[in-house]
């Protein structure tokens, strides 16, 4: 119906002024500057090493932030933080893995997580859509390579076992580097700069509250608001623009690009921001 097509129409005016206070189209800028940097250069290829990894997470971080950016742009500081929440998790772990890049056995651990985690999701829609299926082919076909699949998620499993390492943790891949209490992401975040920084509080307060207004940061009982909005964006976009800085930093001084040009645009755009949350 004509209603329901207008239903999520947002006014010109939040888009307006958001795009104008929030600095849209400048960030925008940036971080496409930064992509196309990073373009120019990339030796992309199938190898599971350390170049590999960089490029991955700097397209999840570029991604993310353009995401982000669209989702505040549109008015939505509560949905824009659950996203900016992944990103810094992706900045964290990077700052880790970062610190032990030298370890090979790590970097080979943590590609095996990730396939093991790619798997093992490819193996649950495979047994679904076999349990639908109606035809003996489609179920011979679909067992075929759910058997496939099993073997190698078993392969990976049983290269870790044997050494006595427990792979059904969402972070065993840290191995030996962290104690056991510790393989978790706030084991990885005090092991980083990060941990004596505002933002390991905003992430921890995003968790439990709204978080559209700088005064969420001293209240304990406030509201998500679903309400397009033009107010309390300087919480999801300094958290935002800060874990793609680092991603970027780590990203481009391995390649000897340079970034700082844009590091110091970004900062002149955030500063005014973290003056309104200290205040």
């Amino acid at each position: 119906t004509k209603a329901g097509s207008n239903m999520f129409n947002i006014d010109r005016n939040i888009l307006e002024t958001n795009s104008r206070r929030w600095n849209y189209k400048e960030l925008t800028e940036l971080i496409s500057e930064a992509e196309k940097r990073l373009n120019e250069v990339a030796v992309r290829s199938s190898e599971k090493n350390y170049q590999s990894l960089l490029i991955d997470f700097f397209g999840k971080a570029i991604l993310y932030s353009k995401e982000i950016l669209t989702i505040l742009y549109d008015g939505y500081p509560d949905g824009a933080m659950s996203l900016a929440r992944e990103l810094f998790e992706n900045s964290v772990t990077l700052s880790f893995i970062e610190r032990h890049k030298n370890d090979d056995t790590l970097l080979e651990r943590y590609f095996d997580s990730i396939e093991l985690s790619s798997l093992s999701d490819s193996i649950k829609l495979l047994l679904f859509l076999r349990d639908g299926a109606s035809d003996q082919k489609t179920v011979t076909d679909l067992t075929d390579m759910i058997d496939r699949k099993k073997r190698s998620h078993a392969a990976i499993i049983e290269k870790y076992t044997s050494n006595s390492i427990t792979v059904f943790r969402k972070y065993w891949w840290i191995g030996d580097i962290l104690e056991e209490k510790d393989k978790n992401f706030y084991g990885i975040l005090k092991n980083t700069v990060w941990d004596k920084t505002i933002f390991k509080h905003i992430y921890n307060m995003s968790k439990h509250n709204g978080h559209n207004t700088v005064n969420n940061l001293n209240s304990n009982d406030v509201a998500i608001s679903a309400n397009p909005s033009t107010e309390g964006f300087q919480l999801p976009l300094c958290f935002t623009i800060s874990s793609f800085q680092n991603i970027c930093k780590i990203v481009f001084i391995n390649d000897e690009i340079n970034f700082s040009d844009i590091d110091n645009r970004l900062n002149k755009i955030t500063k005014p921001m973290f003056s309104e949350i200290w205040k």
